[in-house]
């Protein structure tokens, strides 16, 4: 059985770090509550099991939070480099929103009202509702309506019932690895193989923070590079350095230098305005073109948050946050950010890149390696000749043919790993 008492804190902490944080409206989370007792007394009637894909074999799950995009891509290169390495690997996601080139052996439903009816059964939402009534299920963190904080909270029990029973019932020789072990879709699974003792890691799919990575919940971190080995070694967990098997080289350059400034709607300090101001001042003198990229998630043509709207006066043009980073990126190429990750991938692909953040400004952990080497950059028009490469190496140590042998090493490793017989922490 699930243990109740640490499982009702753990719940309510999963529920921190997500893509649905802020995102669900009250009106969406009454029809999800009556949508999960509905499907649930369905089940019960008819004497049907949920309709999520059974288990799947495997010496390696691997469970993926984000099955699209730059997450699809990840979960590719983590495929081959186990596959080259001679592991057999089973994907878990969610079968509904994954990419069509994204094999998915075990459906494993996201949060979502569409998504999680098909797990729930009356055996896994009455353990939800014993998360529910408890007094710790409404404790401090709680940030949304409480029908909000009441769907989540039972649609995610009913997540973590499924993933406890499924490591439960897995040979212990199985071993897990996850994208990002403390994101909300992840998380039940990186918890249950916590508690039963398995083998478990994390690949970094992003630049860590201290506010959305930590404390890890896996003992292990398959990293980029010294940057973050770094980051991990500080936090109490074991790094191990694996590069970015699915970074390919940029482009070569056009010939026409850019300077593509990365909008991430955070409001911005008058200090930071006047930074990025006298910048592109400089660049624009130097013979770069001037563009803004919005973000992804941003309304409309106008730049979200405090600060934008001026910066996007000194654009010669403007992308809108569809475009890839990818497709605009080439080797005559200087990214400029505040706070958005595209300057760590810029330089992973070979691009420069510049962070104009106040120095106060909490960043993650290769952002904040970007800025302080930026202050020592004397004229910003020849970025690349102030030891970029030295900066790259440190925070991507390898990428391509040489990352996936470097990742295929270590799951190898993981999934030889001693069997733990015992239930852990």
């Amino acid at each position: 059985m699930i243990p109740a008492a640490r499982a009702r804190a753990e719940v309510v902490d999963s529920l921190r770090t997500g893509d649905h944080v802020g995102r669900v409206p009250t009106g969406r989370a009454c029809v999800g509550l009556v949508a999960l007792h509905l499907a649930a007394a369905a089940r019960t009637l008819a004497r049907r099991r949920p309709t999520a894909t059974p288990g799947a074999p495997g010496e390696l799950r691997l469970v993926v939070a984000n099955p699209v995009a730059h997450g699809a891509r990840l979960a590719d290169a983590a495929l081959r480099s186990a596959r080259e390495a001679g592991i057999e690997v089973a994907v878990v996601a969610d079968r509904r929103l994954a990419t069509d080139t994204l094999p998915v052996d075990e459906d494993f439903p996201a949060i979502g009202v569409r998504s999680v009816v098909s797990l729930v059964d009356g055996r896994s939402l009455t353990w939800a509702w014993s998360v529910l009534a408890h007094r710790a299920a409404w404790g401090g963190g709680r940030t949304t309506s409480r029908l909000v904080h009441a769907y989540l909270v039972l649609a995610q029990s009913v997540r973590y019932h499924h993933a406890f029973a499924r490591v439960r019932s897995a040979p212990p020789t199985v071993r897990y690895l996850v994208d990002f072990d403390r994101h909300t879709y992840t998380r039940p699974w990186s918890w249950a193989a916590s508690v039963h003792g398995r083998g478990l890691a994390t690949l970094v799919h992003g630049s860590p923070s201290e506010a959305t990575y930590l404390p890890f919940v896996a003992p292990r971190v398959l990293v980029w590079g010294e940057v973050q080995a770094e980051f991990v070694r500080r936090a109490g967990a074991e790094p191990v350095v694996v590069g970015r098997p699915e970074v390919v080289a940029a482009r070569a350059g056009s010939g026409q230098s850019t300077a593509l400034v990365c909008h991430s709607m955070e409001d911005l300090t008058e200090t930071e305005v006047e930074r990025l101001g006298g910048l592109l001042t400089q660049l624009r003198a130097a013979g770069y073109d001037l563009v803004l990229k919005l973000h992804p998630r941003n309304d409309g043509e106008q730049p979200a948050g405090t600060g934008w709207s001026t910066v996007a006066r000194w654009a010669d043009r403007q992308l809108d946050g569809s475009t890839p980073l990818d497709a605009v990126l080439d080797q005559d190429t200087v990214v400029v950010t505040v706070t958005s990750t595209a300057a760590v991938d810029a330089l992973a692909v070979g691009a420069a890149a510049l962070v104009v953040s106040d120095p106060d400004r909490a960043l993650a952990c290769d952002l904040a390696a970007v800025r302080a080497w930026t202050r020592s950059v004397g004229d910003p028009a020849r970025v690349a000749g102030h030891g970029v490469d030295r900066l790259r190496a440190s925070l991507v140590a390898a990428s391509g043919p040489e990352a996936s042998a470097l990742l295929g090493r270590a799951l190898r490793d993981l999934v030889d790993g001693p069997v733990a017989s015992a239930t852990a922490r």
